[in-house]
């Protein structure tokens, strides 16, 4: 019996989902925060957006309380990732479009969800991290945004980061 897969595309502009694709440079290495999901892969900080955040702040507050991260955020996201979520028939996946934003960490609080164990990888690292347990489609999605990420950061193109609009103290009073 195969597997029912329905895939939720919307706008990139009005996104199922949203990531924080949360990174650090220490000279010419660049590195990834990823933080532990329920299951125990490793993934990028993501959920839904927030109605009265939009993306971008849903993407930097999905950041703080599951990695604890903050910093500057891109303003726009900088791809597009699908994601897969089991639905509660086990025969049943739902593939859901992913708008990730670069987030340059700079700093780390104790995230609201402490069980998500937040760590560092090199890039090379990462895409390992984030091929364990997972379909070969999904490899290639998720090895394909920390690609991206790195060309996107280490090319002359300048990404336009900024403060998200959240306050810290909102953030942390959460």
């Amino acid at each position: 019996m195969g597997t029912n897969v329905q895939t939720f595309r919307r706008s990139a502009l009005d996104p199922a989902k949203v990531a924080a694709v949360c990174y650090r440079q220490r000279g010419t290495l660049i590195e990834f925060l990823l933080v532990n999901t329920d299951s125990g892969r490793w993934t990028f900080p993501k959920g839904t957006v927030e109605a009265h955040l939009g993306p971008r702040d849903s993407a930097a507050l999905e950041a703080m309380e599951e990695a604890g991260a903050m910093g500057r955020i891109s303003e726009e996201h900088f791809c597009v990732y699908l994601h897969a979520k089991r639905s509660c028939r086990r025969d049943s996946v739902k593939e859901l479009e992913v708008a990730a934003f670069l987030m340059h960490v700079q700093e780390l609080v104790e995230p609201e969800e402490g069980h998500r164990n937040p760590t560092w990888f090199s890039a090379r690292e990462a895409k390992l991290r984030l091929a364990d347990r997972r379909s070969a489609r999904y490899q290639r999605e998720l090895t394909r945004v920390v690609d991206h990420a790195v060309d996107v950061l280490c090319s002359r193109r300048k990404v336009k980061l900024s403060k998200s609009s959240l306050s810290v103290r909102a953030m942390r009073g959460r």
